[in-house]
């Protein structure tokens, strides 16, 4: 599994996403974006990955906000 996508899983996994430093953002950004496609997994779509004007060296991979909406609150069984 590439680094990229290691990253996308820690994304997925925190409640909000993760912060990744690099020297070069914006390419970094597409390796994130071509890594997601060919590691085809669903679940990774709900991570963007954003750069701030103001934090040029940071990558923000953040979770959708409505990336929980399937998820079933759980049921109590009697």
């Amino acid at each position: 599994m590439s680094p990229y996508v290691q990253l996308l899983y820690a994304a997925l996994e925190h409640p909000y996403g993760v912060i990744v430093e690099h020297d070069n953002p914006p390419s970094a950004r597409s390796q994130f974006y071509a890594a997601r496609k060919a590691h085809g997994d669903p679940a990774l779509q709900c991570i963007s990955v954003t750069i701030l004007e103001d934090q040029p060296r940071r990558l923000y991979l953040v979770k959708s906000p409505d990336s929980t909406k399937n998820i079933l609150e759980p049921q109590n069984v009697s």
